[in-house]
């Protein structure tokens, strides 16, 4: 195992005496239990600008990439908006999508007007569709993006996953469309024309199970993750086609069943969905 930097040393010794948390390193910190965690980001936080050695920031920074920093969203954005690099712009982005919330909707437009598209946090703009922005300008901006040609792979994507008829034609309209964002369309479109109505458990229906094993997941990639899940559990991976925006918070959407066992998916914020194996006790 490679020695922690000292730099890494004051930061965790810095927790230690102010927080007073114990972890093995930085990267530790998101497994804090949430109490321990909050008090961390706010030592960290108070400490980033003058008292964390310049080495060790960017790591500290990485620390706020969980949805329980999400009232630090504001400061995350400040330390995306200046960050340089093939590395620290995108970690920082994933920070930013993590803690997004639709209360910060409004606030992010009005910080992206000054900032060009094509620099956009990507990953965040599906979500800000889903809030409320104002969708014409908004598409007014990613049409005029897409039609410059030079968009990249992660930008295609992101637009893709908005699903707005214009942007989908515009998206279509590039030259060598990339086979994983072209999935996103078709089955995008699938989904609206052969749409079966969501199943949701009742609560005498969920009062008659118990809990086998949940997770946590991100909603990105859901299906796989499950099947890696399930496969951890035990149980068959197969599912069926589902859409994430049937999953709601508090309520339970049935993904699989059989005469015992049953998978079910809830919401518990804008990008996290919370996944359980359970079986029939009566």
């Amino acid at each position: 195992m490679n020695p922690m930097p000292d730099s890494e040393l004051e930061v965790v010794a810095l927790l230690r005496h102010r927080a007073n948390v114990e972890v093995a390193n930085l990267s530790w910190l998101t497994s804090l239990p949430t109490p321990d965690y909050r008090h961390a980001l706010a030592v960290l936080d108070a400490a980033m600008d003058h008292e964390i050695p310049e080495p060790v920031k960017f790591i500290a920074k990485l620390c706020f990439s969980d949805r329980r920093a999400a009232p630090y969203y504001r400061r995350i954005f400040a330390w995306w908006s200046v960050a340089h690099g093939d590395t620290d712009r995108p970690s920082l982005e994933w920070a930013l999508r993590r803690t997004f919330s639709k209360a910060q909707s409004q606030w992010t437009w009005q910080q992206l007007q000054s900032i060009p598209p094509h620099l956009w946090p990507l990953s965040v703009i599906p979500r800000m569709w889903r809030a409320n922005v104002p969708h014409d300008p908004l598409r007014h901006r990613l049409l005029r993006l897409l039609h410059t040609g030079q968009c990249n792979i992660h930008t295609l994507t992101e637009i893709a996953r908005i699903g707005d008829p214009a942007l989908t034609e515009a998206l279509l309209a590039q030259p060598s469309l990339p086979r994983q964002v072209l999935r996103l369309l078709p089955e995008a479109s699938a989904r609206k024309q052969n749409a079966t109505p969501p199943v949701y458990l009742s609560k005498r229906e969920l009062a008659a199970r118990q809990e086998v094993f949940s997770a946590e997941i991100d909603e990105d990639g859901a299906s796989e993750t499950i099947a890696q899940l399930a496969a951890r559990v035990g149980w068959p991976a197969a599912l069926p086609a589902f859409d994430v925006d049937d999953i709601k918070p508090r309520r339970a959407l049935l993904l699989w069943r059989d005469e015992r066992r049953t998978l079910a998916a809830t919401r518990d914020d804008e990008t996290t969905l919370i996944v359980s194996w359970q079986l029939t006790t009566r």
